[in-house]
């Protein structure tokens, strides 16, 4: 069965970039956009192949919704900002598609990892009841955490983020940890931590519980799969680095310009960015508070920059472009255009190149 993806055309510098904001990874880059369509065609038939040999649930598929976010996204009748160089199209492909050479897996192993015996892992999760709902996260497993409205919905997403956290792990080969702390050891050690939930508030309840989930044989496809997306994400950044504007900047010399970056509220907090600055993103509580942080955010990915290469991302996006940029990631995610609102700040920033030391 084949699916239709909606697919993002970017046209950068002498080539073009292109992939499936529903398919994680997908980006390809290429001299023509045709050569980018095509490449990217075939990641998508050669990730469906992979995903046949998953969970059927696992398999993705193409929401409509997000393909018509997307294709109003660009378009120049709806009075919203957009990118000339940005165009969606839609690419219908199935597995069968895939190209001879395309990642596999040799069917007696994909069929040995589907029918293995699943392996019960056991951790400690801390969990806060707030007035605003509930949240929870495990210690020995960095960066799983989950929240939820209800109880019920918490207990469901701690054990699905636990569950592909330790997949994950098990996939790629790499051992769990032995030593598991328990629940008073890991309620000790989230309340040793500055966390955002107040042990001591007398609305917030936090306390820790067993959780079990079963995880299953390590599976080549997601193996497999993961490659791809890692190599993705490298072909994506190799994009986004040829696309910039570089300026050489000299040991001692001091530089200064202002970047476009685009600002929003969210929950309470203001959230900003530079396009042009990879990993500039910042917050605050105020608005004052969040250009102080964008500066200092753009100013330390500067001087990274010129440590290790002796150059700077120069300003290249209009606030218009920037706007654009930013209203097509938000539409790549499902968010509703209409509830877009972002705007567009210059933030300036004043940096001075380190000083090459004189051995003695």
């Amino acid at each position: 069965m084949k699916l239709v993806f909606p697919v993002v055309i970017e046209r950068g510098g002498c080539r073009y970039g292109a992939y499936a904001p529903e398919m994680p990874g997908s980006f390809v880059a290429a001299p023509t956009a045709a050569e980018a369509r095509r490449r990217l065609r075939d990641h998508l038939a050669a990730s469906l192949r992979l995903f046949l040999d998953l969970d059927e649930e696992e398999r993705p598929q193409p929401d409509p919704e997000v393909a018509e976010a997307l294709v109003r996204a660009v378009d120049p009748n709806l009075g919203h900002p957009v990118d000339p160089g940005v165009g969606v199209v839609l690419v219908e492909v199935g597995p069968e598609d895939a190209p001879p050479d395309a990642p596999s897996v040799p069917p007696e192993e994909a069929a040995a990892a589907k029918k293995g015996p699943s392996r019960p892992e056991t951790f400690s999760a801390v969990f806060v009841r707030a007035p605003d709902g509930y949240s929870s996260e495990v210690p020995d497993l960095p960066g799983c955490l989950s929240g939820a409205d209800t109880w019920d919905e918490m207990q469901h997403n701690i054990r699905e983020a636990m569950l592909l956290h330790v997949q994950d792990e098990v996939d790629e080969g790499k051992p769990l940890p032995e030593r598991r702390r328990s629940p008073d050891e890991a309620l000790a050690h989230y309340c040793a931590q500055e966390l955002t939930a107040d042990p001591d508030d007398p609305d917030t309840t936090i306390w820790a519980e067993p959780v079990t989930v079963h995880a299953r044989p390590p599976r080549p496809a997601a193996r497999l799969l993961d490659a791809m997306w890692r190599r993705g994400m490298k072909e994506r950044d190799d994009f986004e680095r040829d696309c910039a504007v570089w300026r050489p900047i000299a040991p001692g010399e001091s530089w200064s310009g202002a970047y476009a970056a685009v600002t929003h509220p969210l929950d309470d907090v203001f959230w900003g960015q530079a396009p042009d600055v990879d990993r500039s993103l910042a917050a605050g509580w105020t608005r004052d508070e969040l250009r102080r942080n964008l500066q200092a955010a753009i100013s330390e990915r500067l001087l990274e920059s010129i440590a290790a290469g002796g150059t700077i991302p120069a300003p290249r996006r209009t606030p218009e472009l920037a706007l654009a940029h930013s209203l097509l990631r938000d539409a790549e995610h499902g968010g509703p255009l209409s509830e877009f609102d972002a705007t567009v700040e210059m933030i300036p920033v004043e940096i001075e190149a380190p000083r090459i030391a004189c051995a003695s």
